[in-house]
């Protein structure tokens, strides 16, 4: 079974085909999330727009239906008619189909069992978290597999089956696609059941907006490239106290831009106006924060920036849940008054996964559900934590616990991994600053664990890298007679992918690039390892 092409089909099951774009006629995406990131572009885009659940539906019938409804016209000759429809027909019935689009892109599915979709027996901890959310606030911490994704899609189950309304946050929107495709299994009824907290904060603010008597005009993200033409025209036409070293040239290079774009961002998430920023500036001797102060009132301040402008609201993504959380706070008072008809839209239960790439503005967010009403259950591990560079902070679940006034539980034990690996994973994490109870960093694996083999080697350019995972590959294969497509390895970040698979090619190993592959943020990758 290829467990990309799996993971990505039978776990999403979102069919999207694109076809002339960037020169790949014809591209099928089997990704997850937006399709636009997964082919580069939205030129000529065909969305089918509507999840196909294979076993539980009659594909063909439901292909048609969609094909209808499709905002653009498919030719006879064209990819979904000739290739998709065949696959998707085949995977319905159980079978595996095979197919080279333009001999270079190989689709392989496979349909998924009835009960794919159901959670494994909880523990006894994993079951005590999930009992005390029926009627609490739940902030649990937890190793790598020790199931922390489980009990948050375990708690959606229970919310769900009881008739409760229930939203499971997560981080980004690759987590988000991940967990989708169970979490909609187990709450069919339940619309977009996980969305990452940028995406929940849009929800409230475009109902403050829209859902009334006199609708208001949509909500605009502002990001990347909009919000970087927007802050050159901010310093070019602003008054700012800047420091004399941060001269005119200075303040016209697009590396000065992205670096108070940061700036900017960060101080959103931590929920600091142009006042705040600038009186933190004075207070620590920072004189360009005073500067950045100056343009954040100038890009945030102003009427165009109210929830009640009438034309379309530009928010900027770091500040879009601080909104939010302010609309939600006021909800019931003035909801009334402004002719919002539809009530607030926070659910009974935000299950939040992965809370440590979180980011403060969220806490904020949470704080405000609570006070609306909704039970918080939120599941953490600060030693996994990835997102910091843009503003993720680890130890969130303490901020959390202390605003909820509960305290934090353990997992336990953790599942599917080799004692060889949990032992490398305990003594990494021995070097990371703690707080709270090092309880996850102590757990153990299960008593059936595997033994396991951990090598390491350390290269000093992608190439001996590349050429040190061949080695391994190939002895391997060659003394376990074992296929290539069972083994599998990582890179530091995509850009660095071609490197290694071009030594690994040479080494006749066969490679390929994964759906989705993992990216780790570091800035060279200098060590590699692998695991039997």
């Amino acid at each position: 079974m290829n467990r990309e092409a799996d993971a990505a089909f039978g776990l999403v099951g979102d069919l999207d085909v694109c076809e002339g774009l960037g020169g790949n006629e014809g591209a099928l995406a089997l990704g997850v999330g937006e399709v636009e990131d997964t082919v580069g572009g939205g030129k000529g885009l065909v969305n089918l727009g509507r999840e196909l659940a294979f076993g539980h539906v009659d594909v063909e019938t439901e292909l048609t239906r969609v094909v209808a409804d499709a905002d653009e016209d498919l030719h006879d000759d064209s990819l979904l008619v000739n290739v998709v429809t065949p696959i998707i027909c085949a995977a319905d019935v159980g079978g595996v189909c095979e197919y080279c689009v333009m001999s270079e892109i190989q689709v392989r599915l496979r349909s998924r069992s009835a009960d794919w979709w159901r959670l494994p027996e909880l523990n006894a901890n994993q079951r005590a978290v999930v009992d005390a959310a029926r009627s609490g606030d739940v902030i649990a911490r937890g190793a790598p597999s020790s199931g922390r994704s489980t009990c948050a899609l375990a708690v959606f189950e229970e919310a769900a089956s009881q008739g409760r309304s229930a939203l499971i946050l997560a981080p980004d929107r690759t987590r988000a696609d991940v967990l989708t495709p169970r979490a909609q299994a187990l709450g069919p009824d339940v619309v977009r059941p996980v969305r990452t907290p940028a995406s929940f904060a849009y929800q409230v603010v475009a109902t403050w907006r829209t859902q009334r008597d006199v609708p208001l005009e949509g909500v605009e993200l502002v990001t990347g490239a909009a919000q970087d033409q927007m802050l050159a025209e901010a310093l070019e036409s602003g008054e700012a106290p800047w420091p004399e070293d941060i001269g005119p040239q200075m303040r016209a290079m697009p590396a000065f831009r992205a670096e108070l774009r940061n700036l900017v961002a960060r101080a959103g998430e931590a929920g600091m106006d142009a006042a705040a920023l600038s009186e933190a500036g004075a207070r620590f001797g920072r004189p360009e924060w005073q500067g950045a102060g100056a343009i954040i009132a100038a890009l945030e301040e102003g009427p165009e920036h109210s929830p009640e402008y009438p034309q379309t609201l530009r928010v900027d993504l770091s500040r879009i849940q601080a909104l939010a959380a302010e609309l939600i706070d006021e909800w019931e008072e003035e909801a009334p008054s402004r002719g919002v008809q539809a009530p607030c839209p926070v659910p009974d239960v935000v299950i939040v996964d992965d809370l440590q790439d979180c980011t403060p503005s969220t806490l904020r967010l949470l704080e405000a559900c609570r006070d609306a009403g909704a039970r918080i259950v939120a599941f953490s591990d600060s030693d996994v934590a990835v997102a910091g560079y843009r503003g993720g902070e680890p130890h969130l679940d303490r901020r959390l616990a202390s605003l909820l006034g509960v305290e934090i539980v353990e997992l336990g034990q953790v599942y599917d991994v080799s004692r060889a690996v949990r032992e490398l994973a305990r003594q990494a994490c021995a070097r990371i600053a703690q707080s709270g109870s090092p309880a996850r960093r102590e757990a153990g694996v299960s008593e059936d664990a595997p033994q396991g083999l951990l090598v390491t080697h350390l290269g000093a350019t992608p190439s001996q890298m590349g050429a040190l995972i061949a080695r391994a590959l190939r002895a391997h294969h060659c003394t376990t007679a074992s296929a290539f497509r069972s083994r599998s390895s990582s890179c530091a970040a995509r850009r660095w992918l071609p490197k290694p698979a071009v030594t690994w090619r040479a080494a006749a190993c066969p490679s390929r690039e994964a759906v989705a592959p993992l990216t780790l943020q570091h800035s060279r990758p200098r060590a590699c390892c692998w695991t039997w």
